[in-house]
């Protein structure tokens, strides 16, 4: 039988953060909220597309900044705020709350459910990984 769980460290932040899944936890590809097409990160090999990736680049910087992180769509060139791309949720999240669950063992998601519940409708994104 394992240890029982001690109980692990929760970080509270409430300024504007990039939160991201840590290391080795890249995104593929993101999905315009526009047109709803994907723009992908990595080719068939897994090697990288150059250029794809700049413009997210460039706006998490610019998000970080306090900026409206704009980012334009190379397939139908319209501009819509990073926050509103989706497929990233697994590598990152950017919002002016989070929590870090330190040590804690796998979330529920009975747990997640509640949590969100109380955070009473905004929005929740998990994302997760290791350092």
């Amino acid at each position: 039988m394992g240890q029982p769980w001690q109980g692990g460290a929760l970080d509270v932040v409430v300024t504007r953060t990039v939160f991201d899944a840590g290391q080795y936890a890249d995104p593929s590809s993101a999905r315009c909220p526009r047109c709803e097409r994907d723009i992908e990160f990595k080719d068939k090999t897994w090697q990288d597309i150059p250029g794809a990736w700049e413009p997210f680049s460039e706006a998490i910087a610019d998000w970080e900044e306090g900026g409206e992180a704009l980012v334009r769509c190379a397939h139908c060139d319209a501009s819509s705020p990073l926050v509103d791309w989706d497929g990233m949720e697994h590598c990152f999240a950017f919002g002016a709350l989070g929590f870090t669950f330190w040590g804690w063992p796998d979330l529920t998601p009975a747990f997640l459910a509640e949590f969100d519940r109380r955070l009473d409708g905004h929005r929740t994104v998990l994302v997760s990984g290791k350092i």
